[in-house]
């Protein structure tokens, strides 16, 4: 786990806050109006982050290869079992980013939550 892309990411997911709170709700800062923000912007990016960390995301191959199956022309000719299909889908991205960012939005919606009891 690198600890300074903790550090960018947490202050990405703030200054997105910011500017959320900003767009939206103006230039007032309120506990509530913080709370709410902050909870959107870290709940927005945590579950994204669990589905690429468990790599749930592969239930939707099923769904790509028959549509592609369908559609398109040379696609069953070159993948004609789902299983070659899905061995060419299986790049393993070996990097802690996503961990990083179940981290840093973790943290984001923790602090919104802990405003919104205040």
């Amino acid at each position: 786990m690198n600890k300074v892309r903790l550090v960018i990411l947490f202050t990405i997911l703030n200054v997105f806050a910011l500017i959320l709170h900003l767009w939206i709700m103006g230039s007032t800062f309120t506990i509530s109006s913080l709370s709410d923000v902050l909870f959107v912007v870290g709940i927005i990016t945590f579950l994204p982050s669990i589905v690429a960390m468990t790599k749930a995301y592969v239930v939707f191959q099923g769904f790509s290869y028959a549509m592609k199956s369908l559609f398109a022309r040379n696609f069953k000719t070159q993948y004609p079992n789902f299983k070659d299909y899905q061995s060419v889908k299986e790049d393993d991205v070996k990097t802690t980013f996503f961990i990083e960012l179940l981290i840093a939005s973790g943290i984001v919606m923790v602090i919104g939550i802990i405003l919104a009891v205040i």
